[in-house]
């Protein structure tokens, strides 16, 4: 696995404001959801499948990764936020 994903200053800032004041795995954690994160169309939540693929309408991929929504564009990681409550499973 290359970590050829970029990392956007935007994307920086909300990873540690919402995933981890660590810098340490920053990288690794983007890295990771982009190659093992699960896609939409694996996501078996029928409401957050929905709402995810609504979102891919605007462009980009999204990947959910360790609790997290990580946003990609051409493999630049442009912002990362927890999923909310109602998308989660009970």
């Amino acid at each position: 696995m290359s970590s050829d994903v970029y990392l956007t200053e935007h994307f920086k800032r909300r990873y540690k404001e919402r995933v981890s004041k660590s810098k340490k795995k920053l990288q690794e954690s983007a890295t990771y959801a982009y190659y093992f994160g699960e896609s939409y169309e694996t996501i078996k939540d029928e409401v957050l499948k929905i709402h995810l693929k609504e979102r891919q309408k605007y462009g980009g991929i999204c990947k959910v990764y360790r609790g997290f929504i990580y946003w990609f564009e051409n493999g630049v990681a442009i912002t990362v936020y927890p999923i909310q409550k109602k998308y989660q499973c009970a």
